[in-house]
């Protein structure tokens, strides 16, 4: 492989990094274009007795679409083929970021194109993905009943991570009750990857919880049983 040179090349678009990694540096790949396409939305809804108005029961936007349109190079066919094969591997599943907005995406791709530019060792690669919008995840550390505020316009699962400074029976927060917690071990009740753990092992039954803690858009009240240092994370999601 020929490596590429920076030397032959000049970045024109805004910087993109997949997975935190700048994918100009790394694949030779310059972003055209990123934008979003409509995504369909799953409702539950009748109308209401008087046919007048409606009654909405349940509304989920499903994963939107985005588009990523890139120039990829490289000093020689073989190697402008590698930067293309390693750019379409490394954004199969991923975390998309570009300078131009706060913005990151969890993306699936879904489909590409590759066309010759008609200029020596340049391609044109579009890619398809279906995307989550959200900002970077929020962490707020508690060591009592607070509030925590979410950014984000949509419901979204959040992660409370409980360490006792002193083995305790049991304590609620939010309405979950967990036992026998260990004195400086970090009890987590994850609401963002579903599962509840300890010290690597699976802790679901020391709970009795019945759904996995949410955070809604706006103030959210954390409300606990005993003052206990508590770290809540979330994600601020958008429809």
């Amino acid at each position: 492989m020929i490596a590429f040179n920076n030397n032959n090349d000049k970045r024109i678009g805004d910087e993109c990094y997949i997975d935190g990694v700048d994918v100009y540096r790394e694949y030779a790949a310059d972003l055209k274009e990123f934008y979003m396409l409509p995504g369909a939305i799953t409702l539950d809804y009748t109308e209401n007795t008087g046919v007048s108005a409606f009654n909405v029961y349940s509304s989920a936007l499903d994963g939107k679409g985005a588009v990523m349109v890139f120039y990829v190079c490289g000093n020689s066919e073989e190697d402008l083929q590698e930067n293309i094969s390693n750019l379409l591997v490394a954004c199969r599943k991923c975390v998309i970021q570009t300078t131009a907005s706060r913005f990151e995406y969890p993306a699936i791709l879904t489909e590409y194109s590759d066309d010759d530019t008609g200029v020596e060792y340049y391609h044109l690669v579009t890619m398809n993905f279906i995307v989550i919008k959200r900002l970077p995840l929020v962490t707020h550390e508690l060591t009592g009943n607070g509030s925590v505020k979410n950014l984000g316009n949509v419901e979204s699962g959040m992660r409370m991570e409980i360490t006792p400074t002193t083995a305790t029976s049991s304590f609620k927060i939010n309405g979950i009750t967990v036992k026998n917690l260990k004195a400086k071990e970090t009890f987590i009740i994850d609401g963002i990857e579903g599962k509840v753990t300890a010290g690597g092992i699976n802790r679901f039954l020391d709970t009795d919880i019945i759904d996995f803690p949410k955070i809604r858009p706006g103030m959210n009240e954390i409300v606990m049983s005993a003052n206990m240092p508590v770290k809540v994370s979330f994600y601020p999601v958008f429809m």
